[in-house]
Order: C-alpha cells, then sequence, then structure tokens
C-alpha cells in the first residue's frame, strides 16, 4: 500500500507493576502476550506515535522506568527491518512530562555549551511548546516539527539525535512534540493527537487562571497571542498555557517518582484515595482504608503543620481550621471521579468545558503555525480529536464516531485506552483494553483493539 502509515498508543506507563506489555520475572522485565499482539498491529509503520504516560515518571525513579521501557523498545528493534516501525513522534503526558523538559535542555542549554555546531555558545530560551504537524493532502506525509530545523539524514529521519535514541540502539529515530500533533488527511480533514491531561484542571489549573491573577502583567502576552472567545473571556496560546503550568506538572511529574523515601509513601497516599473514592462509588464501606487515610492527614498536621505554628492563640485558632479542613479533605476523596476509566469522562460537563477551552487554546497555536507551514490548508481546525489519559478505550469507527459539540464544528473524538491493568476489589488483574489507532493515506483513521 502506497502512502502514509501510522499507529498511535498511549498510557503504556513503564515502570509500573501493572504495565500489561511486559511481565515481571524478579528483578526483570520481559515482553508479554499483548505487547507481541502490539508490534503486530504497527508493523510496518512509517510512524509510531506515543501519546503520552509511556514511561511514569510519577510512582518510581528514572532508572526504573528507563530500564523496563527499554525492554519494549528492544523488541521494536528485534522485529524485521521490512516491518519494523521506521520512526517514533513522542508526545510526552504527565507522568512522562519531565522527557519533555529533557529534550528542551538537552537541545538548548547541553548541546550549545558543549559546541556540537563546531563552536561552544550559550543556552538559548526553551520553547514551552513544539507542534507537530503531518501533511498528508499531497502524497508526502511527513513529519513537520514546527520552529525546529530538519536535517536530512541517511536513515530518511528529519530530526531525531536524540538521548532517546538509545533506547533503540539509534535504529528508530525519536521525534518529540509537545504537546499536540497535527494530521491532516487526502481529504483536507485535521485530526488533533494529544495526550489529554490538559482537560484535567490539576494539570492545567494555573494556564486557566494566570492570566486572571497576573493581570497587567501579561498584558504583552495578550496583544500577541491567544484567542479573546467573548469581551471578558481571554484564552492564552498553547506556548503560554504550558509555561504557567510548568511548576505543578514538574512537581506531579518527576518530582514525586523522584523524592526518593518519600516516594513509596506518597504513592501510599494515592492509592489509598482512589481505593476509597472507588468503593464509595460502588455503595460499599472502607473503613480500614478511611482509618489509614485519616492517619496519614493527622501525621501530616503534626509533623508538617504543628512547627510552623509559633504562638498559642494561633495554634487553637488553627487546629480548629485544620480539623475542618481535614474533614473537607476526606469528603472530597470520598467523592473523587478520576479521568481513568471514566466512561462518561467527555460527557461530564466540567470536563467538556475544559476541553472547550483547550481546543480554543489550539487555535491561538494554529495561527502561530499556519505562516510557517509549506501549503497550509485554508481550514486547519481539528475535527478530529485522539487523546488518552483517562485509560477507557474509546474505538475510532467508520460509521459514526463519539462527538463533541464545538461552536460551529462537530469534532469527533476517540481514546487510546491504556496497557495498564486497572485492579478492581474482585478482579485485581483487570485489563480495561487498548486501542491502536491506525491511519493510512488510503482509508484516513481506524483503530484495533488490544484486550
Amino acid at each position: 500500500m502506497s502512502g502514509l502509515k501510522l499507529a498511535a498508543i498511549s498510557d503504556t506507563h513503564f515502570g509500573d507493576p501493572k504495565c500489561a506489555l511486559l511481565d515481571r520475572h524478579g528483578e526483570t522485565w520481559k515482553t508479554s502476550a499483548r505487547c507481541d499482539e502490539l508490534l503486530k498491529k504497527v508493523a510496518g509503520c512509517d510512524y509510531l506515535v506515543l501519546m503520552g504516560d509511556i514511561l511514569d515518571f510519577s510512582i518510581v525513579s528514572y532508572k526504573e522506568a528507563y530500564e523496563a521501557a527499554s525492554v519494549f523498545f528492544k523488541a521494536m528493534v528485534a522485529v524485521p527491518e521490512e516491518n519494523r516501525v521506521k520512526q517514533i513522534i513522542y508526545l510526552p503526558g504527565n507522568h512522562d512530562f519531565g522527557i519533555w523538559h529533557t529534550v528542551e535542555h538537552e537541545v538548548n542549554v547541553i548541546r550549545r555549551l558543549r559546541g556540537d555546531d563546531g563552536k561552544p555558545k550559550l543556552p538559548r530560551s526553551f520553547r514551552w511548546t513544539v507542534p507537530g504537524v503531518i501533511d498528508d493532502r499531497h502524497g508526502e506525509g511527513r513529519l513537520d516539527l514546527v520552529g525546529v530545523t530538519a536535517r536530512q539524514k541517511p536513515d530518511g529521519a528529519d530530526y531525531g539525535g536524540l538521548f532517546l535514541d538509545g533506547l533503540t540502539d539509534g535504529k528508530i529515530p525519536f521525534n518529540v512534540a509537545y504537546p499536540n500533533l497535527y494530521i491532516i488527511d487526502r481529504a483536507g480533514n485535521c485530526a488533533l493527537l494529544t495526550h489529554g491531561h490538559y482537560f484535567d484542571k490539576a494539570w492545567s489549573y494555573l494556564g486557566a487562571c494566570g492570566i486572571d491573577v497576573l493581570g497587567p502583567t501579561v498584558s504583552d502576552i495578550k496583544l500577541k497571542r491567544g484567542t479573546m472567545v467573548d469581551m471578558k473571556t481571554y484564552i492564552p496560546a498553547i506556548s503560554d498555557f504550558v509555561a504557567m503550568n510548568f511548576p505543578v506538572n514538574q512537581l506531579l511529574c518527576s518530582g514525586f517518582g523522584m523524592a526518593g523515601p518519600l516516594t513509596a509513601g506518597i504513592r501510599d497516599i494515592q492509592r489509598l484515595a482512589k481505593d476509597i473514592a472507588t468503593y464509595e462509588k460502588a455503595g460499599l464501606s472502607y473503613d480500614e482504608g478511611i482509618k489509614s487515610f485519616k492517619g496519614y492527614l493527622e501525621r501530616i498536621d503534626r509533623e508538617l503543620l504543628d512547627p510552623l505554628v509559633e504562638s498559642f492563640w494561633w495554634e487553637g485558632l488553627s487546629d480548629t481550621g485544620i480539623g475542618l479542613l481535614k474533614k473537607k479533605v476526606l469528603d472530597k476523596v470520598r467523592d473523587y471521579r478520576s479521568a481513568r476509566g471514566d466512561e462518561a469522562y467527555l460527557l461530564n460537563e466540567e470536563t467538556k468545558a475544559n476541553v472547550i477551552y483547550y481546543l480554543h487554546a489550539c487555535l491561538g497555536e494554529i495561527r502561530e503555525i499556519k505562516p510557517k507551514l509549506k501549503n497550509a490548508p485554508d481550514v486547519m481546525f481539528p475535527t478530529r480529536l485522539i487523546y488518552g489519559h483517562t485509560h477507557d478505550p474509546v474505538p475510532y469507527q467508520t460509521e459514526k464516531n463519539a462527538q463533541l459539540d464545538f461552536n460551529d464544528y462537530q469534532v469527533e473524538y476517540a481514546n487510546t485506552g491504556s496497557f495498564l491493568k486497572s485492579p478492581e476489589p474482585d478482579d485485581p488483574e483487570n485489563f480495561k483494553g487498548a486501542e491502536v489507532m491506525l491511519y493510512d493515506s488510503e482509508n484516513g483513521f481506524t483503530s484495533k483493539t488490544i484486550v
């Protein structure tokens, strides 16, 4: 078959013991039957798009995450060359956000100070975003990393040469874009591929409120980028949105995974909170879990907050407030709805509003990149959205897809699911399945399920 052939997956969570693509044997990892099935489905692709949460830095160290991931990538390289994926496009998510920061550090600091271009230079500013674009309207179907200098290499890649290439012994080059990849098909329809973590408030809160909090301080940004939705609502372009969310994203990503002895404790608190919410949602009582969670709250109060209180009268006042706060935290945990496994995720009004906010931010990015593209289409707004993050697969159907209303557009959406087992109280090996999104120039988008 001539033309472009591409596949996209997400949420492999290499390093997490529940990863369904690998089996743990003592201290070593081996590929599983599901991994073999995945490699068959992506065989011969020009690009494999890794849509975030591929390495899991949120719960394990860099060493552990890379050790697990290396087993998968070695299996990719072991595929006979005629069936091997030619290139990888990596779109980091929330659990591997550190990948994007590390790539920018390598390109803008390390290479320049080392003088890779012949003479050492001072570092330059980080690019908070680098959108990827594949325009397949004219049969070319090559990746364009907007703003990055393309260098034609012997293997046919225009980019690559990043530290990540070491995972594949340089035989499958990595291209890293963040956070969006736009694919324009033969008919001129645009699809947006992104991990989807910015649809959650935890990962997008600072970007959404930063402009309003800072006010006049960022008026210059308002004049140059972003979208005025109405007379009162300004939405920053993706680059500003990502930059303002950086502090929290870095903390929640590798900040927790690299916290040494604290990592295990933080992970226990996260698991407890999710387990309590799962039981409450099912109408069950989890007294033991609630007791343990209260114990953590008491220790945080005693060991962390109490030493900050200097005077007796303030301590009495603060104890009352902290008591109310602890009750509120526990109530929130009981009512918590995780994005993971939430079948009605995009039907939830708050989430839908966040997605629409993000799509508005994409308009600002599209306006910035169109002048930099060769023969850019007149209309480039994405009418298709493919994302991960929720671990709840939504297949891409050729007849009728799930849809989201945005202005005058109907945005079709699909979800890549996850390769992470989701233990339930009565099923510790529960696996909801993953969708391998497939694209070829002749047939457009489809998907295949792995269960």
